[in-house]
């Protein structure tokens, strides 16, 4: 096996990637230090994540990715990546940045996928400042 830190965000990422459905509009909070940086957000599917305006491009290179792939290669892609070795990423919405005294963006968060390799340490709940 590969390099498992951050096991349980890596299963979590799994949860959320096999009900999509479940979890479209989000998960139960979380947040996390990321490289001296605190990131709270709702869990989402990657699915959701690429619907999003602000990653139109990120799913228009997906879709060219997808085109250039063979249906085999597809499915041996969607059968590696159901591996919790496999798990690298975790996708939030309503994702807010923790600055010192600052939060960015102050309201309504943004979504941001983040490298499960760089989580410090994490918590379930989000963070509020005052």
């Amino acid at each position: 096996m590969s390099d498992l830190r951050n096991a349980e965000i890596r299963l979590l990422a799994l949860v959320v990637k096999a009900d999509p459905e479940r979890f479209r509009n989000g998960g139960d909070p979380i947040t996390l230090a990321c490289n001296g940086v605190i990131i709270s957000g709702r869990p989402v599917p990657r699915s959701v994540f690429l619907e999003a305006k602000q990653n139109a491009t990120l799913k228009a290179f997906e879709d060219l990715t997808l085109q250039s792939l063979t249906k085999e290669e597809i499915a041996e892609d969607e059968e590696q990546s159901n591996l919790i070795e496999n798990i690298h990423k975790l996708y939030l919405t309503d994702a807010q940045y923790y600055i010192g005294d600052k939060v960015i963006p102050s309201q309504n968060g943004t979504f941001v996928v983040v490298n499960i390799n760089s989580i410090d340490a994490y918590n379930f709940g989000k963070l509020s400042l005052g």
